[in-house]
């Protein structure tokens, strides 16, 4: 069964296999993370440079990094690496006497050869909302602002800017009740979505109205200042032979509650007027939000024409800046590079002004 963290690891060194380009994200939210005191990011040989992922500090091999950590967290990532990595590299932590915790999918917990007993699984929560026989509403009004992150697919920064909200609001006193797109926002101090969009049993109204019921329920014992969603998953086919990113997780969720506020997060390519509007159109009449903030990662994206494989590339702030933001306002959308605190601040304000003008 997998496993939610409900304590503050205080003071706790944790090491992070494999680090990457998402999971960059501990070192750079490190005032974020929920009483861990050092994290440190180790890969394979062959992602053990700066270059590969733009990381500082870079990769450590994982046999320099277990030594200097009381924890390892062994991640699911993309691109995927071999499974019999993860198995040799969590009996030595075993071995080593450190902590582990396994984090992924279910399929990805479940193949596992580690006795359950011996490791700690990170995964989604479990949600089992049972309807009432005459339900008031078939879905309910949730009366704090909703800002949703949605996003092309993995590797274009959804959680980067779940944390940045996180930290801009905190930081200005309101309240704030969240629930990640990813399974290691529980080391944030929050959930991430509940198992509900996965759950074969249920039909997709029942999806739908799990999901309002669950976050409904979350504002009623927390009665934050405003809630941020992060959808995992895209919001529309990559291209006409891809299909595992149809985006149903983000249509569901758009239909259950609809976002007050969204930020869509990209692939870094170009961009222009025509480009914007399709997406505008996707945003408003598929998904049931007008877009405002568009948001751009580091990661660009092709699609390898012999396998249909997607590959990343993987850019610095400064090519991003200067190769595909050369203009930051199409119309009413803003667009800001995900890299750059100055745009992440600016878009952060923004929301908020919005926020006090609408609220």
């Amino acid at each position: 069964m997998d496993m939610i963290l409900k304590e503050e690891l205080k003071g706790e060194k944790m090491l992070v296999y494999p680090g990457s380009s998402e999971t960059d994200v501990f070192i750079r939210y490190k005032p974020l993370l929920n009483g861990i005191e050092r994290v440190v990011l180790a890969g394979p040989k062959v992602w053990t440079s700066q270059e590969h992922w733009n990381l500082s500090p870079p990769l450590l091999s994982f046999e320099e990094a277990l030594p200097q950590c009381d924890s390892v967290l062994f991640l699911e990532t993309e691109p995927k690496i071999q499974e019999t990595s993860y198995e040799s590299k969590m009996r030595e932590a075993l071995q080593a006497k450190k902590t582990v915790y396994l984090g992924g999918s279910p399929e990805f917990l479940s193949r596992t050869s580690i006795p359950q007993n011996m490791v700690t699984r990170i995964g989604h929560e479990i949600f089992d909302y049972q309807p009432a026989i005459k339900e008031v509403a078939p879905v309910f009004e949730i009366p704090v602002p909703i800002i949703y992150v949605l996003g092309f697919g993995p590797n274009t920064g959804k959680f980067d800017v779940q944390l940045e909200l996180r930290a801009f609001f905190l930081k200005n006193g309101y309240s704030v009740s969240q629930i990640g797109s990813n399974i290691i926002s529980t080391f944030f101090g929050f959930p991430s979505l509940p198992s509900i969009f996965e759950d074969p049993r249920l039909s997709i109204r029942q999806r739908m109205v799990s999901f309002n019921r669950y976050v409904y329920k979350k504002y009623t014992e927390e009665k934050p200042d405003l809630m941020i969603i992060g959808i995992p998953g895209g919001i529309f086919p990559l291209n006409s032979v891809m299909f595992e990113e149809m985006g149903e997780k983000a249509f569901l969720a758009c239909q259950a509650v609809r976002p007050d506020i969204a930020v869509l997060c990209s692939y870094a390519h170009p961009f222009n007027q025509d480009y914007i509007n399709e997406l505008i159109q996707i945003c408003k009449y598929r998904l049931n939000f007008d877009l405002r903030y568009f948001a751009v990662s580091a990661t660009g994206i092709s699609i390898l024409p012999d396998t249909q494989e997607s590959e990343y590339t993987f850019y610095s702030s400064e090519i991003v800046e200067k190769e595909f933001l050369s203009k930051k306002q199409y119309n009413a959308v803003g667009v800001y590079n995900i890299m750059q605190s100055e745009d992440m601040r600016a878009m952060c304000d923004a929301i908020l002004s919005e926020l006090r003008n609408n609220f």
